[in-house]
């Protein structure tokens, strides 16, 4: 599971001459949401960053952008006559003549040894020893390692809206502009092996796997894969499950198979056995994974696939229940449904959910402050509250952390908050 980081809430008030400034509030613990809900809005979901505890005023190596109002351009707000700060839209105050001004921009790295504040002025973090509870946990970044496991079977050569099922998960997958893993490459270590049999063991080695092993920026090598292996026949799920589960590197990080498979599996002992005897045996198969440390996500391509067997499929790669659970599952009926699974699914591990450990009081969500990397963030621009347990960083503080190999993010609400 991949773990977030919770510091320090800050919420503003107002200092003597007017403008704000952060002040301590009671801390909660926050710890990263890892869910596999969502494939490209199934693929992209799968994907989550660990927070690395940095200094506040951290550029993540980077060099500082200058300040908003200097340099040969500056921002149009810069020349905004005003009275007060209200005056100012965005991360801008008013200065001593009169006209908006800023030191610096959200997550610009200008405030060395403080932070940006919502009126874009450097001040400093406050005192965070105090509080109803505290934490402050330094972690590295998460590097999840993802193996798509891709049914080879003769009808992956089926028409999908004009393209055929094969070469619409390779490009859902491989694509350089739209592709998922071509997207996301340098973030996670993806691999992929394609499986199938050629009437299972009668007709000799089964199942039949052919593979690009997991690492970054490999989208190319996976997209050939794909070129130099066509549909062929047979779907030994099982065994092919078995086999890629144990072909996964020892990790901490997450470790994921996302099963990409266009009909009902049939096995190794019997190639033509399209039925439950073989659908136990690839949740079977999914159970063992995930007792060995590795989640599956399921997506059918197409609507050829037994709707429960994808329910039990999906409830054993979470360690649900298999009758009784309601894991995600993913059908794509198109190429642009097959993007929008990986996507959702990818999302899933590299996303920008935040837990609470303790609960939000709802009369207080707009009075709670989250930093991320020395940036004091907005309320409903920056980040939101999905629910009493749960904050999320969107837009550019969304990009912000999944672009960044080492980040701190600190959050406070003030009491009365419910601590468990």
């Amino acid at each position: 599971m991949v773990i977030y980081l919770a510091v320090t809430t800050l919420v503003t008030s107002c200092s003597p001459n007017g403008k704000k400034q952060p002040v301590a509030l009671p801390t909660l613990f926050i710890t990263n949401l890892y869910t596999s809900e969502v494939l490209k809005l199934s693929l992209t979901t799968i994907f989550g960053v660990a927070l690395a505890a940095l200094s506040c005023n951290s550029s993540h190596g980077k060099t500082p952008d200058p300040p908003p109002c200097t340099g040969p351009n500056p921002d149009p707000q810069c020349s905004v006559e005003c009275t007060n700060d209200s005056d100012c839209t965005g991360r801008f105050n008013c200065g001593p003549e009169k006209t908006c001004t800023a030191d610096c921009t959200a997550h610009g790295g200008q405030c060395s040894g403080q932070v940006c504040d919502l009126d874009g002025s450097c001040v400093d973090e406050p005192d965070l020893s105090g509080g109803c509870a505290r934490a402050d946990i330094q972690l590295t970044p998460v590097k999840p390692t993802v193996i798509m496991l891709v049914d080879r079977s003769g009808s992956m050569t089926a028409n999908f809206g004009g393209v055929d099922r094969w070469n619409a998960v390779k490009n859902a997958l491989t694509d350089p502009v739209n592709g998922v893993a071509a997207q996301l490459e340098s973030a996670v270590s993806f691999g992929a092996t394609l499986y199938n049999s050629e009437g299972g063991n009668a007709g000799g080695t089964c199942p039949i796997l052919r593979s690009e092993p997991p690492k970054r920026n490999n989208a190319s090598a996976i997209r050939a894969l794909f070129d130099a292996n066509l549909p062929d026949q047979d779907t030994p799920t099982a065994e092919s499950i078995d086999a890629v589960a144990a072909s996964f590197p020892p990790s901490d990080d997450p470790r994921i198979i996302v099963l990409a498979t266009d009909g009902d599996p049939d096995n190794c002992i019997d190639s033509d056995a399209h039925d439950q005897s073989s659908q136990i045996l690839s949740e079977n198969a999914v159970v063992r994974a995930f007792t060995s440390g590795i989640e599956t996500a399921v997506l059918s391509v197409g609507d050829q696939t037994s709707v429960n067997h994808l329910q039990r499929l999906a409830n054993a790669g979470r360690g649900q229940d298999l009758a009784n659970g309601n894991a995600p599952f993913y059908v794509a009926n198109n190429s642009q449904e097959l993007i929008d699974a990986f996507t959702q699914i990818i999302a899933g591990v590299r996303g920008c959910q935040v837990k609470m450990d303790g609960s939000i009081d709802a009369n207080l969500e707009a009075d709670g402050t989250v930093i991320l990397n020395g940036t004091i963030l907005e309320f409903n621009v920056d980040w939101r509250v999905i629910d009493s347990k749960t904050i999320e960083l969107i837009g550019a503080a969304c990009d912000e952390l999944l672009a960044s190999d080492q980040v701190n993010v600190k959050a406070q609400f003030p009491c009365p908050v419910v601590i468990d």
